[in-house]
């Protein structure tokens, strides 16, 4: 009974529990810090470290363990678990109140978002508060935070006066305004920063193949090559980046990757490094294709195999805004395993020559212009698959009917939406 009273109390407690997920998307590891309010717990006791993209908001604190536990931003006394105690400002805060005024939860700034929220529908009702641009980086010289090598700028401070600080005789909103002062410019750098992230477009990229794939990113010319072209992923790991909403170009899966070969991948290669850093993938390559805000203000997105096969992969907006049409605002995958139907003269085999990993295009594997689409094959007219010796594109688009499968396929495999985020796996549709 006494075993069973204490399950009853904890579910009871659960019942009326909120949960924080929280995730480490920079580009190293971090510590988180969690301050409870006066008479409230501090979670976790009030800390925790957290490698490179790991999940377990509050307190963003800057790696450095080899020197007692010290941390250069928001640390709060050379150690992990806080134990109640504040970050050492400049510190990106995230502060939330549950169950506030009227019941409501009241929270701000920085990368925090409810899911399944219920809310009013109002612009700051049940959305992500978040700060989402790297300010250190455009930091005004006078509140600059250097690294102890003064390599980098790792936060930016602020001014501890009363004027500054709101406090004593500015301690009213109608005595402290941030126009007319070196506050104005601070607050403008803000602004601009809040400003710039509002149009960013998200792109969760996961991977659900059956081991580690390391990711190809190319932008189309005049656009970034995002997380400088690549970077790995394990078996069921994601990543999420943020691009201009108008940005354009390719991801796409490169595998059977070995960091004891130079980095070489033998699908997808990119030149054996990690990071294609501008290099596109080396055929056969499943691709998915976007461009944000394209013609009429649309995003545009496709799977194309015109370069062949080697990963099923799919995209898909998340809370799009479409006409209702088939091809609005859907997932367009590829979900078939192409690698276990492809013709014998297409295979691309492992480098023991024990398994099939990737299926080439016609165009690769003989250089024809016909199969090419090139010199007097080079129109929709003059190109038609059906009339090739074999109709290879026939196999793919059989296999995955919502990607492209040659050059002059039919325009029914692009989707088009308005979303500010899309979700993209790999390994699996």
């Amino acid at each position: 009974m006494k075993f069973a009273i204490v399950f009853v109390i904890s579910l009871l407690a659960y019942s009326g529990a909120v949960r924080f997920n929280i995730r480490n998307l920079n580009g190293g590891p971090i510590w988180i810090g969690i301050q409870g309010n006066p008479g409230y717990d501090h979670l976790a006791n009030s800390g925790f470290k957290l490698s490179q993209d790991e999940s377990i908001l509050v307190y963003n604190l800057m790696w450095n363990e080899d020197q007692g536990s010290d941390c250069f931003t928001g640390d709060y006394g050379n150690i992990v678990e806080r134990a109640g105690v504040g970050g050492t400002p400049p510190t990106t805060v995230i502060e939330i109140t549950l169950q506030g005024y009227g019941g409501i939860g009241y929270y701000d700034i920085s990368l925090i978002e409810p899911l399944n929220g219920n809310g009013d529908g109002g612009n700051y009702s049940c959305r992500k508060a978040q700060c989402g641009t790297n300010i250190t980086q455009i930091c005004p010289g006078e509140f600059q935070i250097w690294n102890p090598e003064r390599s980098r700028v790792i936060a930016c401070n602020v001014i501890y006066t009363d004027e500054y600080c709101c406090a004593g005789a500015h301690s009213t909103p109608e005595t402290c305004r941030s126009s007319g002062t070196v506050r104005m410019k601070f607050a403008v750098v803000f602004l601009v920063s809040l400003l710039a992230y509002s149009e960013a477009v998200r792109f969760n990229i996961r991977n659900l193949d059956g081991g580690p794939i390391w990711i190809g990113i190319q932008g189309n010319p005049g656009h970034d090559h995002l997380a400088n072209g690549g970077f790995k992923l394990s078996q069921g790991e994601s990543r999420s980046l943020d691009a201009a909403d108008d940005w354009a170009g390719r991801f796409w899966s490169r595998t059977w990757c070995y960091e004891d070969q130079g980095n070489h991948c033998y699908t997808g290669d990119c030149g054996n490094k990690v990071e294609c850093a501008g290099a596109g993938g080396t055929p056969p390559t499943t691709l998915i294709e976007i461009t944000l805000k394209g013609y009429g203000g649309i995003d545009y997105y496709d799977i194309s195999l015109v370069d062949g096969y080697n990963s099923m992969a799919s995209i898909e907006p998340v809370n799009g805004n479409g006409d209702g049409g088939e091809y609005s605002c859907r997932k367009a995958q590829c979900g078939t395993n192409i690698n276990q139907i492809c013709p014998g003269e297409l295979q691309i085999w492992n480098p023991e020559g024990s398994q099939v990993i990737a299926c080439n295009s016609a165009c690769n594997a003989f250089h024809t212009d016909e199969y090419c689409c090139a010199g007097a094959h080079s129109t929709p007219e003059t190109c038609k698959s059906s009339d090739w010796p074999v109709n290879y594109p026939e196999i793919f688009k059989n296999a995955c009917p919502d990607a492209y499968s040659y050059a002059y396929d039919d325009h029914k495999s692009t989707f088009t939406c308005q979303a500010g985020e899309y979700n993209l796996n790999f390994g699996s549709a």
